[in-house]
């Protein structure tokens, strides 16, 4: 299990678990009402949203869950994709009785939104996307041509002649330090995810949806919430001005409102 520390916060119940593929997925609640599922981003967990679940928790049952590999749940024992990400999702839900439920995901917590409506579309009541990842990014000249030469690199290196500690060296170059530091299970699993375009799901969202931006994000950048908007059929776009990528905490008064009127 990951390390973590258990949430014994006025108002939570104690930490739950539930297993999917044999991996622990561990989740919280708080509230009671209609249910609201909330979902972090790739590198957190689910206590980046407390700030959201604690006000949300006066007129709703709120489930945190920490995702595959994030906070208290397990690394998988395979390398996953983005759906058994939702799949872990839907586990959950499962263990808990939820039927249908509203669902709010931070960057590849919307990813992973996005991913379960290939399965679990009836699930949903209503979505928000904040910095929703999903879309795949522009990419540059230069980007393919650093893409196109590791590749042949890492070919080149499979030979006999190098040894292994060359090829460790070599692989230690490349990527983010955050990256690096991930298990071989996360790497492959986050390799797996972010490759996946979700695009073609979109058309068939029928949950009304919202979308919660920054004209800043530099992550997840403003076209794609209009690519997301343009293919979701009942969706609608908050955009926040000199906002990032956690755009939806930077201007948390203002969320909150928008959440209160959209869930209500």
């Amino acid at each position: 299990m990951r390390t973590g520390r258990m949430r014994l916060l006025c108002g939570w119940r104690l930490l739950m678990r539930a297993e999917y593929k044999g991996c622990g997925i561990y989740y919280n609640q708080i509230g009671e009402g209609r249910d609201v599922i909330l979902l972090h981003g790739w590198g957190y967990d689910s206590s980046l949203l407390m700030p959201l679940a604690q006000f949300l928790s006066g007129f709703c049952r709120v489930t945190l869950i920490d995702l595959p590999g994030h906070g208290q749940s397990d690394e998988p024992a395979e390398p996953m994709d983005i759906y058994d990400f939702g799949g872990a999702v839907k586990c959950v839900m499962d263990a808990l009785g939820i039927l249908r439920a509203s669902f709010i995901g931070h960057s590849n917590g919307g990813r992973t939104i996005l991913a379960m409506s290939r399965e679990y579309a009836d699930c949903f009541e209503k979505l928000v996307l904040c910095g929703s990842a999903g879309v795949k990014p522009k990419r540059t000249l230069k980007y393919y041509i650093k893409v196109y030469w590791y590749k042949i690199m890492k070919n080149i290196l499979r030979l006999p002649v190098f040894t292994q500690k060359i090829r460790e060296r070599f692989k230690k170059g490349k990527g983010s330090e955050d990256y690096r530091r991930l298990s071989d299970v996360m790497r492959a699993t986050f390799s797996r995810i972010v490759n996946e375009d979700l695009r073609y799901l979109l058309k068939d969202i029928k949950a009304p949806t919202l979308l919660i931006w920054g004209d800043q994000d530099d992550q997840t950048p403003p076209y794609m919430a209009q690519i997301i908007k343009d293919g979701i059929p009942d969706c609608g776009l908050v955009m926040y001005k000199g906002a990032g990528h956690y755009a939806f905490l930077e201007r948390l008064g203002q969320t909150e409102r928008v959440l209160e009127a959209f869930l209500k």
